[in-house]
């Protein structure tokens, strides 16, 4: 095939000008679709010099002194914060846990001297032997006692290492002028009572008034707990001028009474 000028124009010829053609319009589609998002994405008049591709490589950036250094001074601030943030946490909860045993304790004393109470009006005294009377019901209380303390956490001050592991201290006193054995350690359970249960150690205790002794007073029950309460933070120091510093002890104690159902009036009748 001739041309104008008497070129021959053969097969390879048309082929390449094809390819160009095909080239030259996909690269104008490109660039229109490009500017397209640039003006989508873009405000009006920004530039963008370098646009990178999925095949660039980016250069690794190194922190600088001043962001190290900052660095440095968050993990030391955090390192004194720490502890008393760990303080904090184990007072709350030993707040809560603490404030569990004072419930569990109060419970412990209001049921045991009912049971106490119950017991005394179904069997009366005998007037041939008081004292081995009033020990029973003594003891009776204190495993009452020692039994719905179960659910405490064992206690270092105990009045029985197997029977009643969880108590401190357990006395026990029937106001009804008869019972001369008000506050006294119960025989089985008179472990020695730490002087801090102040309730019921005897050097330290509010009296034990017999009670009911005229006709016209009610006769009543009433137990005395004291329970030695450990917490999570446990810290002893002793420090200068004989002065020191505990923390980790709590001692409870709790006292209540029960009224015996009967009308006031003479023991016999009660």
């Amino acid at each position: 095939m001739s041309g104008a000028h008497g070129h021959q124009t053969g097969p390879r010829t048309v082929v390449r000008g094809v390819a160009l053609v095909l080239r030259y319009r996909l690269n104008a589609g490109a660039q229109a679709r490009s500017r397209g998002l640039r003006r989508r994405f873009y405000p009006a008049g920004a530039t963008l010099d370098i646009v990178p591709t999925m095949s660039d490589q980016i250069a690794p950036t190194t922190a600088s002194p001043s962001s190290r250094s900052r660095r440095g001074q968050s993990f030391v601030e955090f390192a004194l914060v720490l502890p008393m943030l760990l303080v904090l946490l184990l007072g709350v909860i030993d707040f809560g846990r603490v404030f569990n045993a004072g419930i569990t304790l109060e419970a412990t004393a209001r049921n045991a001297a009912e049971v106490a109470a119950i017991q005394r009006l179904r069997d009366r005294p005998d007037p041939s032997d008081y004292a081995a009377y009033y020990t029973s019901l003594h003891q009776l209380v204190a495993r009452t006692a020692c039994a719905e303390a179960a659910g405490l956490p064992e206690s270092p001050e105990q009045v029985h290492a197997t029977d009643c592991p969880n108590l401190a201290a357990v006395r026990a006193c029937v106001h009804d002028g008869i019972d001369t054995q008000c506050g006294l350690p119960i025989p089985g359970f008179d472990g020695a009572t730490p002087s801090q249960c102040t309730e019921t150690a005897p050097a330290t205790a509010p009296a034990w008034s017999p009670g009911g002794s005229d006709d016209t007073k009610s006769h009543w029950v009433e137990v005395r707990l004291c329970y030695q309460f450990t917490t999570l933070f446990n810290l002893h120091l002793s420090l200068p001028m004989e002065a020191g510093l505990n923390l980790g002890d709590v001692y409870l104690q709790k006292t209540r009474s029960f009224v015996l159902d009967c009308e006031p009036g003479p023991v016999a009748s009660c």
